[in-house]
């Protein structure tokens, strides 16, 4: 262990640029090379009593802190009670026994390594007893009993790695050198050398032959005897270097280390690049693949060991499981997830071996291990969502998008895809400023609770009043975009099963299996519920997960990322998915149409991802896995998959030669075209107001081509839009919702926590349940955008049938410490708006709150610049015209920009490859949210303006007064493409007459237009 400590500090420091690795390791005085005593008594460090350094006592007994008896390693007292703490009950940690005295694991009896297993077992080997890696039973690296051997020498210095006095065993041999890597069934080990082995052929075996010849200073001698086989020189290791040849060189345990690295002067050799020296060394390969196995290990023990307790379940019913069911982590992101994981496992493990600080340790982790070619499974180095390690060929000729995003833009083809991490406006404020949640205040007090502050500032809004003009439809129009280009994964077990992260959520026989707290993994981050709690005492935590955390957009560690697992453009990748996988299941490969089920709904999941009420209920398959969330939201993937299959039939209509592969694609482009438009013409109108609309650029004319495409613009989301700013509308969501007849007459029977995956609103009455809650939606009034929020969501969300229950503004504070969001005050800054020195409704204070909003802000912050950019950004008052306050006005501007200017196949581009033609962009400019609901469902009247309720002029009028432009424009036919154009033109005047004398219904072609100029 000791070469492998060695070159890893020398290979660290110089990563990290520390000059003082020269002066640490090479006072050259009259002691020697290598700081070796005049008679070649010590080795790196000691002096010529051998009294050495890193803390060997005066009889060489200690290494790196052990004290006479050998009990303290990496700075273990005395008593080898450890640093770091002792484990998860006193057992110690990487494997302590109770009195803490073992290394890595090896307590008085030996028994682990990398935590003791689950029946005291042992890992890499050692048997019940501690009996196999490491000597048996006698200490690491050889130690006897009584820890006196250092690198595995006895007392008398004889046996290295684990070799008794006879230096007979090695890496866990018996004493006939029978086992390696620890020893079987009846403690013979297995094929290791005997004990006449030369040791140039164990070294080729071990080190790959790239070591120094032992075999040229003798064939059958052993480590522990090799003073007396140099020529009767009584030279020992520490003057080996000498005795080569004069290489300018040293052996640690057969390993050659150059040693111009050690001494820093990587620079002064001239076309050498350093870093590839440093790595090089194989000495530091056989180390890290080492821990990167145990850090493998590690996490596949932990994750078991809470699965089979039955902490982490595969059940359906409970609310963690209901939460998990609805956020759906897919097969790749958990893959992504447990590589992160193995990163901070390994990262922390080198951190305790060098004493070096987690920022600079995070920020060559990456780099050393991509240097090094570290290849173990579930710690892959080559990060595919790293511009550097991918090479796509992109097919700069097709005419639409990937179904993963990728090729978008074509000089950074990984730009808006699917598995990439997020972007940042702002650098992220992890406490450790690597990757652990912000939880400190200004102060360096804890903040308070996410459910303190939810329940003070986000209180109830049963008493508070409805937008004035905004319908419920607006609500259901942002969360369904939400889903288009925004998932953010949190952390699964074993499988996929659904983590729990309290302890209060178990069974006593769940906590007697465990021997560490669920509030302690990696992985979780639970929501302290504090005593005064008016809804959720008794219980003292909530569940919370963390977020996938990867490598950043610059590949590094430090800090670290959270993923988005879906495209970030507005493509429709809630209705046809994010993959070909996920495409594949979906499509019906017929007439370019998708899957449907019976009554036209959409197709049965075959995966739980719904509670069922009654036998004959099922749930809803879509591009996205949220769709069963809730009903309003399933509705609308509804009429999506309705849209996109009426316009595929019209356009195998006019193109009857169209393959299915044809028409699927063109159909899905115009899709995502209507969506495009729908966002940005009628839904950012409502929420941003015009002016900032037009500020940024992104209000798109009323008719033909509007080109802003920018190839320097990244679409990629950004982590505080994903996690805080786009979470407005949780706002304006009503705890009813109205299900309606065709006399929109009904009454508010839809209660939202009844609907959290009850497929059987929808279901019922042979699907017309989807009518129903559209007409809804469009009646119902929006609740108005605040700091209150519906009971359903804070209070109720996704409660079971024991009681259990989340607070969604909790989890939203909580998600966004995780994903460390820099507080509100750092946003207003880069907003260049006013920002709050203290708690007043003043000049210097947070002048965009009204009073009652600052009042319940100061009772649970101590300072403004503490304030949570979800608390802050949703107490603010609405800007003129707009719906959200000027922070979350400004954060989403910018980003729906970059999802505009960076998209290449936007949809009213002039792109001859990518874009429509100009009579294609018109006919989809017309398109309204009102006409797409008329054109896929039972509704005869709405009014125009359907994100508007009812009110002065926007009045119902018969769905075949509003327009939806013909699909001619996509014949191939040029007289059918003119003459139909030509029709839909004059069509269009006349729908205010109702007119159709001069038309003559019996020509096929007019029937395609309009239903009211020939279906009356």
């Amino acid at each position: 262990m000791k070469d492998h400590v060695l070159v890893l500090v020398v290979a660290v420091l110089a990563l990290l640029g520390l000059d003082t690795v020269r002066a640490f390791y090479f006072s050259q005085n009259d002691q020697g090379q290598m700081n070796q005593g005049q008679m070649g008594q010590g080795q790196f460090g000691q002096d010529q009593n051998g009294q050495g350094q890193f803390g060997q006592d005066q009889n060489g007994q200690g290494q790196f802190g052990q004290d006479q008896n050998g009990q303290g390693q990496f700075g273990q007292g005395q008593n080898g009670q450890g640093q770091g703490g002792q484990g998860w009950i006193d057992q110690g940690q990487f494997g302590q026994d109770q009195n803490g005295q073992g290394q890595f694991g090896q307590g008085q009896n030996g028994q682990g390594q990398g935590g003791q297993g689950w029946i005291n077992q042992g890992q890499f080997g050692q048997d019940q007893n501690g009996q196999g890696q490491g000597g048996r039973g006698q200490g690491y690296f050889g130690q006897d009993q009584n820890g006196q051997g250092q690198l595995g020498q006895d007392q008398n210095g004889q046996g290295q790695f684990g070799q008794d006095q006879n230096g007979q065993s090695q890496f866990g041999q018996g004493q006939n050198g029978q086992g390696q890597g620890g020893q079987g069934g009846t403690d013979r080990g297995q094929s290791g050398p005997n004990q006449n082995q030369n040791y140039q052929q164990f070294f080729n075996q071990y080190q790959n032959r790239e070591i120094v010849d032992l075999g040229q200073i003798g064939q059958t001698v052993n480590l522990g005897q090799i003073s007396q086989q140099l020529s009767g020189q009584g030279l020992d290791l520490g003057q080996l270097t000498q005795s080569l040849n004069g290489q300018n060189g040293n052996i640690q345990n057969g390993r050659y280390v150059n040693t111009q690295i050690v001494r820093g002067e990587l620079t002064q050799i001239p076309g050498t690049n350093a870093f590839a020296i440093i790595v090089n060394n194989p000495g530091m390969n056989v180390m890290i693949q080492n821990m990167a196995i145990t850090a493998v290990t590690t996490i596949q023990k932990w994750d078991m060991m809470f699965f089979l307790a039955g902490v982490d379940t595969m059940e359906t019913s409970s609310t963690t499981a209901m939460k998990a069911m609805f956020t759906v982590t897919k097969e790749k992101a958990v893959q992504m997830g447990k590589e992160g994981r193995v990163k901070n496992v390994l990262m922390n493990q080198l951190i305790d071996v060098l004493n070096v600080t987690k920022i600079a340790m995070a920020s060559v982790m990456d780099s050393l291990l991509g240097q090094l070619g570290v290849a173990v499974k579930g710690l892959e180095t080559d990060d595919d969502n790293c511009d550097q390690f991918i090479n796509i060929d992109c097919d700069s000729s097709s005419p639409y998008r990937t179904i993963d995003g990728s090729c978008n833009n074509l000089r950074k083809p990984l730009w808006g895809r699917a598995f990439i991490p997020f972007r940042r406006f702002l650098e992220p404020a992890y406490d450790d400023g690597v990757s652990s949640p912000r939880q400190t205040a200004e102060s360096g007090n804890p903040l308070k609770s996410a459910r303190e502050v939810s329940f003070t500032v986000h209180e109830s809004d049963e008493k508070i009043g409805v937008q004035n003009a905004a319908s419920h439809l607006l609500m259901q129009w942002g969360q369904f975009l939400d889903h288009d280009i925004t998932s953010t994964p949190i952390q699964s077990g074993v499988d996929g099963s659904h983590v729990r992260c309290c302890t209060e959520d178990l069974s006593e026989e769940s906590r007697a299996k465990i021997n560490m707290n669920p509030e302690d993994r990696d992985i979780c981050f639970p929501i302290t519920i504090p005593e005064n709690d008016p809804m959720f005492k008794p219980r003292t935590c909530m569940s919370f997960v963390r977020s996938i955390q990867v490598s950043n957009t610059d590949c590094k560690l430090a800090p670290a990322e959270q993923l988005n697992q879906i495209t970030a453009y507005i493509d429709g990748s809630m209705i046809y998915g994010s993959s070909l996988a996920e495409m594949r299941t979906l499509r019906a490969f017929d007439r370019g149409l998708l899957k449907t089920s019976p009554n036209d709904l959409l197709p049965e999941d075959t995966e739980p991802s719904c509670r069922k009420t009654r036998e004959r209920d099922y749930c809803f398959k879509a591009g996205d896995t949220r769709v069963n969330e809730q009903m309003a939201l399933a509705t609308l993937h509804t009429i999506w998959v309705r849209e996109h299959n009426r316009m595929a039939r019209e356009l195998s209509s006019i193109n009857p030669s169209w393959d299915d592969e044809r028409l699927f694609q063109e159909t899905r482009k115009i899709v995502g075209a209507k969506i495009q438009h729908i966002t940005y013409k009628e839904f950012l109108r409502k929420i941003l107001n015009g002016p900032v609309l037009n500020q940024f650029d992104i209000n798109p004319k009323l008719v033909g081509f509007q080109d802003k495409y920018n190839p320097n613009v990244d679409a990629s989301i950004r982590n505080a839009f994903a996690t805080s700013a786009y979470r407005f509308g949780h706002t304006l969501v009503r705890t009813m919702f109205s299900k309606m007849n065709q006399r929109y007459q009904g009454h508010e029977d839809m209660m939202l926590s009844r609907s959290f995956g009850n497929t059987s609103h929808i279901i019922e009455d042979n699907g017309d349940g989807v009518n129903k809650i559209v007409r809804g939606l469009v009646t119902d009034n929006l609740n108005k955008f605040d700091r209150y929020m519906s009971p359903q969501l804070t209070q109720h969300l996704f409660e079971d049938g024991v009681g259990h229950k989340l607070d969604l503004a909790a989890l939203n504070i909580q998600r966004g410490r995780d994903h460390g969001l820099p507080s509100y005050n750092q946003w207003r800054r880069w907003c260049q708006l006013p920002v709050a020195g203290s708690f007043s409704s003043g000049r210097g204070g947070l002048v965009d709150l009204p009073e009652d909003a600052i009042d319940k802000l100061r009772s649970v912050y101590e300072h403004p610049d503490d304030i949570d950019l979800f608390a802050g950004g949703m107490s603010e008052n609405s800007i003129r015209g707009g719906i959200v306050g000027p922070t979350f006005s400004c954060i989403l501007s910018h980003q729906f920009k970059a999802l505009r200017v960076g998209d290449r196949f936007f949809y009213d581009r002039d792109d001859k490859t990518t874009g429509f033609t100009k009579d294609q962009v018109n006919a989809i400019k017309v398109t309204t949210i009102a006409k797409v609901l008329c054109d896929n469902t039972d509704i005869e009247a709405i009014q125009p303006d359907a994100f508007f309720v009812v009110r002065n002029k926007n009045q119902r009028v018969s769905c075949d007064q509003l327009t939806q432009a013909p699909l001619v424009a996509w014949a191939e036919d040029p007289v059918v493409r003119r003459q139909g154009s030509q029709v839909w033109r004059i069509s269009d005047k006349l729908a205010v007459t109702k007119t159709s004398d001069n038309f003559d219904c019996s020509k096929s072609i007019y029937r395609l237009f309009s239903k009211y100029l020939c279906e009356k």
